[in-house]
């Protein structure tokens, strides 16, 4: 025999003997089932989990995040939720074509965005929202046709918008006056 799975059965009690250690060696197949596995099983659960909370205290304190050069196609509203204390985001060279609205909203400190290099061709009135501290966007090199109106409205200090290489046909009060 070289696989013996007694799970999911009424067993109640194994025979003497069944299981001793050298029948171990000879049915190595059942040991790996019935404690190797399980084990491995919990270990990789609770080395996940503390990953996460660990991965979770790093990431609260995160200053820069540079996610350029991948193949990303979205931004979801929850994606950022908990880097509070990011101050610089690059998401240049992706395959962005969509922005959620509020898609950086948690991002209360961040200064720099740079969004350049992607398919964007639109982008929403509420996206930038929340983004008080922001004084630098790229968001050249996109297919930008036009900009809502207020589109950086609620930026107090932006003081740098680039939009070179994009499909604008007319900039509208985008912004508030520099």
């Amino acid at each position: 025999m070289r696989i013996l799975t007694p799970a999911s059965n009424r067993l109640r009690f194994l025979q003497r003997g069944v299981l001793t250690i050298g029948l171990l060696h000879r049915y190595h197949h059942l040991f790996l089932l019935l404690v190797v596995v399980p084990f491995l099983i919990c270990f990789r659960l609770f080395l996940v989990l503390f990953l996460f909370f660990f991965l979770l205290l790093v990431l609260r304190q995160l200053r820069i995040l540079t996610l350029a050069s991948n193949r990303l196609r979205f931004v979801d509203a929850r994606t950022f939720v908990g880097l509070r204390q990011l101050q610089s985001l690059c998401l240049a060279n992706n395959r962005i074509q969509f922005l959620a609205d509020g898609a950086f909203q948690d991002l209360v400190r961040l200064r720099t965005l740079d969004l350049s290099g992607n398919r964007l061709e639109r982008v929403w009135a509420g996206t930038f929202i929340g983004l008080n501290s922001l004084t630098s966007v790229d968001l050249s090199r996109n297919r930008l046709m036009r900009l809502p109106e207020a589109t950086f409205g609620q930026s107090p200090v932006l003081r740098r918008l680039m939009l070179e290489d994009n499909w604008l046909s007319t900039l509208g009060r985008c912004t508030r006056t520099f």
